[in-house]
Order: C-alpha cells, then structure tokens, then sequence
C-alpha cells in the first residue's frame, strides 16, 4: 500500500493550509514542542467519507463560505491554542 493511503498518529501544529483548485485541502503541521524540524503535510481529498474531517479542518479558518476558488488559495486560520 502506498504510504499516502496510509493512516499515521501524528501530534503537532498546524503551521499551513490551504484549499486547492480541485478541492483538495492540504495541511502542514511542524512538531508541537518545537524541538524538531521540518513538516509534515497531509491531503484530505473531496470525497462525501471525507465530509466530517473536511468541516473540522474548515472550522479552524476565518473564511467566509461559500467561496470558490481558480487557482490554489491559502487560509488563515484560527489559533488551536
């Protein structure tokens, strides 16, 4: 199985996300405390079993909806702390 359409526990903060052209929302998270670097980033696809994490990830941002989007858009989003 391709490590893509595996499923991982990560803890950390969300440092980026953004929606892309065909609707795909992307996030990067860093390491929580800090210590470590680089990133990790994840892709939740559109897909109706997506639905629920797809809400989730859309409430942390302060954009208005509905919104449409030409090209790839990135979103501020709310603190998690």
């Amino acid at each position: 199985m391709p490590s893509e359409q595996k499923w991982y526990a990560l803890t950390g903060r969300v440092v980026g996300l953004k929606v892309e052209a065909n609707g795909d929302i992307h996030i990067t998270l860093r390491d929580a405390s800090g210590t470590k670097v680089g990133t990790v980033s994840a892709e939740i696809p559109v897909d109706p079993k997506w639905c629920e994490i797809r809400q989730t990830v859309f409430d942390w941002t302060t954009q208005n909806f509905p919104f449409s989007l030409k090209t790839a858009k990135s979103s501020r989003f709310a603190s998690l702390m």
